[in-house]
This record gives structure tokens, C-alpha cells and sequence, in this order.
């Protein structure tokens, strides 16, 4: 009995492996996609993404987890693949973009913090839901999700500059015409293929995630933890380090969860939430009193638990070299010890980004 129930779960799992999953974006059999998939489809290039995708697994849950609770397409996941490969702290070639998400520095407002205290591009849970929200905007301008992607890359304003010189209003025929850059050619086939590569990996006969090897009820549980933190409102400036000390916890470990306060203390002049892990939002009230208790500031108060209770609506423009300066340097310390092998991996599948133009009226 026990020897059949087994051969009926291996026969039911090959089968499912065999189901081919439609994705959530059009164009996958389009001679471009099908070029690119061919060129992953090799030994060094599946293993090279297998990599990407683990190491980026934290906030792949995060993402995974928003982009159902948001309605939106959930091959968005892979984009980061593109851009850093899942990395917080990742640089463009041009020494412009920044982040997971590669904003640039004019495209920041009104999505993200950045000023000489604050550079919200390497918060990978914010800079997350600010990708999100220009997507969003894409998409309701151009409504169509191929052409929303491909303005992410290339900016806004060229993809309704190369529409209106189009007699056809798709991204194929933008890109089978040349009427956008070349690396946008490529981008949005490359998420097409990236993306059912991952999803349809029992098809293709690869395994490319252990996310994709988990039970719906263990993945369910993790995603629901993804991203999760406690919050203290300060409204001083608060040394990242003293705070770690007094914790008596690791002080990269709050960096990198504070990754966007490029000074590494608070702000001193404007509220701010610092995050904490899990539980310890009580724990870091206490030492934050002990550690104003010679200033005489007040110390804050509990914000939320999950990182989508928690709102800053604030927004602020360039606030000049100083800030690009020592957000480098915060990049360059906060960068994780897999990142040369993981930079090699990046070289495979991210493309250079151009800088997209500033909203109009700014």
C-alpha cells in the first residue's frame, strides 16, 4: 500500500512538472524571447541564475508576497535579476542607479528619501514598494505591462516619444524597428524569458530556486514573515552603533536593516523610524532611553510591525554630491561577502540602464 501511495505522489509530481504554466505577461513565444532563453539554457547560465535567485530569497518572499497583495503581474519578481540581481547595495556601471531597483538620482521624487542623512535606494524593502508605485505609474500611462516595463528601463519619456512615432503601439514593434535603445530591446525579453525559466523550471527539466521546491504551506508562512520588523520613532540623531551596543545586538545586522541612513545614526532634525527585528521594539525604547538619558531628548515611541504599516510620505529632490558621495561609501561596506562571485553572476543578465528624465514640472 505504502509502496503504491508513493508511486501515485512521483507519478503526480511528474505530472505536474509536466504542466506547462501560462505566465502573467504576454509575448514569451516571440522569436526574442525565445533566442534569449536559449542563451540561459546552458550549464554556466542556469547556475548562474540559481545562484541570483537564492542569494536574492529574502526579499524575493517580500516582493512575492506585495506584488500578489497588489494585484500586479508576478513575473515583476525576476526584474531585480536585471538590475542588481537581488543586491541592496548594487551600482550601475554609470555610477548613477542604485539599489535593488537601480533608481537613479533624478527619479527618486516622489517615491523615495534622499538627502545628506537619508538614501531610501538602498532600503531594499522601500525602494521595493517605490519600484512598485513607478510601475504602477508606467502601467497607467501606457496600459500595457510590456511597455510599462521597458519605460522602467528606459525612462518614461523616450517610450512615449518612440509611441508617437510609431504606427503600431506595442513594445515588439518599438523593438523589431530599433525606435528604442538597445538595451531596452533586450530587457523586457530577457524578464519574459528569465521568468519562465524560473516558473516553468520542471518543464525545461531545471531546477532554478528552492523556492520553487517548497510546499504551498511552508512558502505561504515564510512570504507572510517576509519583510516583517519592529519600528521606534526617534526624533534625534541616534548612532546606529551605540543603538547595536546597548541591543546587544550584531551592529551589521541593524545596518543592514537601517541600510538607508547612509550616515549610519538618525536624522537630526526630522522624526525617523529606525527598524529593529521581531520583538525587540520594546527591548530598543529601553536603550534608547538609556541612551538619551544624558540628553534629555525624547527617545520615540512603537510604530508598526510589518513594513506595510508603515508610511512615509515624504519625499525630498537632489540633495547633491555629498549625498551620492557618502552613499558609495555605504554601498561599498554593506556589500555581502558572495559579491564578487555574485557581480560575475549580474554580468550575465543585467543590461546598462539609461537615465530616465525627471517628471516634467520638476
Amino acid at each position: 500500500m505504502l509502496a503504491c501511495l508513493l508511486s501515485s505522489a512521483a507519478i503526480a509530481q511528474e505530472t505536474e512538472q509536466r504542466i506547462y504554466r501560462e505566465l502573467d505577461l504576454p509575448g514569451v513565444e516571440h522569436p526574442m524571447v525565445k533566442k534569449i532563453r536559449d542563451e540561459y539554457m546552458t550549464e554556466e547560465g542556469i547556475q548562474s541564475l540559481t545562484r541570483i535567485l537564492d542569494n536574492g530569497e529574502p526579499y524575493r518572499l517580500y516582493i512575492r508576497r506585495r506584488l500578489k497583495e497588489l494585484g500586479l503581474p508576478i513575473c515583476l519578481e525576476f526584474l531585480p535579476v536585471l538590475e542588481s540581481s537581488y543586491r541592496p547595495a548594487a551600482r550601475s556601471a554609470d555610477g548613477h542607479g542604485l539599489g535593488m531597483w537601480q533608481f537613479m538620482p533624478n527619479s527618486t521624487y516622489p517615491f523615495l528619501v534622499r538627502n545628506d542623512w537619508v538614501d531610501e535606494r538602498l532600503d531594499p524593502w522601500k525602494e521595493t514598494e517605490a519600484a512598485f508605485a513607478k510601475l504602477q505609474d508606467n502601467y497607467r500611462m501606457f496600459n500595457d505591462w510590456l511597455l510599462a516595463i521597458g519605460a522602467y528601463n528606459c525612462g518614461a519619456g523616450a517610450m512615449s516619444r518612440a509611441l508617437q512615432a510609431s504606427p503600431e503601439k506595442t513594445f515588439w514593434y518599438l523593438a523589431e524597428h530599433n525606435m528604442i535603445p538597445v538595451h531596452t530591446i533586450r530587457y523586457v525579453p530577457k524578464l519574459l524569458a528569465i521568468s519562465d525559466i524560473v516558473i516553468n523550471g520542471g518543464w525545461y527539466g531545471v531546477n532554478t530556486s528552492r523556492l520553487e521546491d517548497m510546499d504551498n504551506g511552508s512558502l505561504q508562512l515564510l512570504q507572510q514573515l517576509a519583510g516583517t520588523f519592529d519600528y521606534v520613532t526617534v526624533r534625534t540623531s541616534v548612532s546606529l552603533r551605540a543603538l547595536a551596543s546597548e541591543l546587544r545586538i550584531d551592529e551589521d545586522l541593524l545596518g543592514r536593516l537601517n541600510a538607508a541612513l547612509i550616515r549610519g545614526a538618525t536624522p537630526p532634525d526630522a522624526p525617523y523610524q529606525i527598524r529593529v527585528p521581531t520583538g525587540m521594539g520594546t527591548a530598543a525604547l529601553d536603550a534608547l532611553s538609556i541612551l538619551m538619558r544624558t540628553t534629555g531628548e525624547t527617545t520615540g515611541e512603537t510604530a508598526g510591525e510589518a513594513m506595510d504599516e508603515v508610511t512615509d510620505d515624504t519625499a525630498e529632490e537632489d540633495a547633491g554630491d555629498v549625498a551620492d558621495e557618502t552613499a558609495d561609501k555605504v554601498a561599498e561596506e554593506i556589500t555581502d561577502k558572495a559579491a564578487d562571485e555574485t557581480a560575475d553572476d549580474a554580468a550575465v543578465f543585467t543590461d546598462a540602464k539609461t537615465e530616465p528624465e525627471a517628471p516634467e514640472g520638476l
